[in-house]
């Protein structure tokens, strides 16, 4: 019989703190499985960044400002993503940056 994934935690927290994340992460690229150390949220873009993936695009605002949001991470040569406008600000319903829909889906 298995046990239930809630009583193998504390027994994967205990075999984790062996080893460093960063010796885990090796471990695993090694073994085939993707794996990387993340601190923050910036960790999560930083290896495909490294691999020159470019994981960021940046949207500039009416008012000067930009915002960086993920790239979409289909790559496609004929119909590649396009990125018209920022998207709202927190908590305006319309946005300033809104523009009216011309029903271009993509």
């Amino acid at each position: 019989m298995v046990p239930p994934p809630s009583a193998l935690a504390p027994l994967r927290v205990e075999l984790l703190a062996t080893r460093p994340a960063a010796e885990w992460a090796t471990a695993c690229m090694a073994a085939g499985a993707p794996a990387g150390v993340l601190d923050d949220v910036a960790g999560a873009f930083q290896p495909a960044t490294d691999l020159g993936l470019e994981p960021v695009v940046t949207l500039p605002r009416p008012d000067g400002s930009t915002v960086r949001l993920p790239r979409n991470p289909i790559r496609l040569s004929a119909t590649p993503p396009t990125y018209r406008c920022a998207p709202p600000r927190l908590g305006d319903p319309r946005g300033d940056d809104s523009k009216p829909d011309d029903g271009d889906s993509r």
